[in-house]
């Protein structure tokens, strides 16, 4: 027997520890959505007779059997069914109820229902998406993810650097892909995502114009990797650094051709917090190359002595972030 989504978290919803909440639209999208996927097969009793069943049917019964409850409501209204009614008008845990035991129904049919259930969860998770609610169907359960998440840690600590750096236009633009990403405009953010890693490579390179493949072939040849073996820089930065620009030229509007391509939050989220890392990355690398040409511009060899070691130790060219 099932478990279902409140009857698992029914301690920490009790003690309110735990607070599932969204609008009343989504209970009608998610009624919309089984309706819409329902799935009718033969079933077969011990004495041989057979019988049609549905989705939809199984599921609201197994409700009951699980809630321990004759009715799911107390009246049902004209021209609803019993379940529609309930899911219109439960509470949200109840509807991530329903949503499992439809899903667990699916996966117990005589027949296979591989597709739907992909479908189910593709469409549930558009629906809780497109609502900004922090809940994902997977493998027929549901699960909380820290939506906001992009906005804190390497995101925050990337804006503060690009602020305090300097660097205005690479923090306008990230600013804005953090902005479009708020708002949705998934394909926007993972382009201004990449124009401000490259804006960051134009400064630090000193180059006024290029796309991103033709800088990061210049920062291949550049000081500020030469740590990394010769024979790793063109992977690095063909492969390694060049995961934004091709987000972008596929998701972000570049090479769809005549198809427009739709651009779910997981890619765009991926782009704004690669971005970040890359750009962290390459001002700590420009950060170091600017510490070093501090302490070493003035110095000649009559200024060395025998003090240099201590003078000039590891903590000296520790990156400040």
């Amino acid at each position: 027997m099932i478990s279902p989504f409140s009857i698992r978290h029914q301690e920490v919803i009790y003690n309110k520890k735990l607070k599932v909440s969204f609008p009343k639209r989504l209970n009608k999208r998610i009624w919309m959505i089984l309706e819409r996927l329902n799935s009718e097969w033969i079933e077969y009793s011990d004495s041989g007779m057979n019988y049609p069943e549905n989705t939809l049917n199984k599921t609201r019964e197994l409700i009951k059997e699980v809630y321990g409850k004759d009715n799911l409501v107390a009246n049902v209204e004209e021209n609803k069914t019993e379940l529609q009614q309930f899911i219109e008008t439960t509470y949200p845990s109840k509807v991530l109820d329903v949503v499992e035991i439809y899903y667990y129904v699916m996966k117990q049919a005589d027949i296979d229902l591989f597709c739907k259930k992909a479908e189910v969860t593709k469409t549930v998770n558009k629906a809780f998406e497109d609502e900004r609610i922090s809940w994902r169907l997977s493998e027929g359960k549901f699960y909380q993810i820290d939506y906001d998440f992009f906005i804190r840690d390497v995101t925050e600590k990337t804006y503060s650097i690009l602020k305090e750096k300097g660097f205005e236009g690479a923090c306008d633009e990230y600013t804005q892909a953090k902005k479009d990403f708020k708002e949705h405009n998934y394909k926007s953010s993972i382009l201004n995502s990449c124009k401000s890693m490259e804006s960051i490579l134009k400064t630090i390179l000193d180059i006024d114009e290029g796309n991103a493949s033709y800088l990061l072939s210049k920062l291949k040849d550049s000081r500020f990797i030469e740590d990394l073996a010769e024979e790793y820089r063109g992977g690095f930065t063909s492969q390694v650094l060049m995961a934004v620009p091709f987000l972008r030229n596929k998701l972000g509007g570049h090479g769809q051709g005549n198809d427009r391509i739709s651009v779910s939050v997981e890619y765009a989220e991926l782009a704004l917090n690669l971005s970040s890392s890359i750009i962290l990355f390459l001002l700590q690398k420009y950060s170091l190359e600017e510490h070093k040409e501090d302490n070493f511009e003035d110095e000649t060899l009559d200024d060395w002595d025998e003090d240099f070691d201590e003078e000039f130790n590891e903590e000296d060219f520790d990156v400040p972030f």
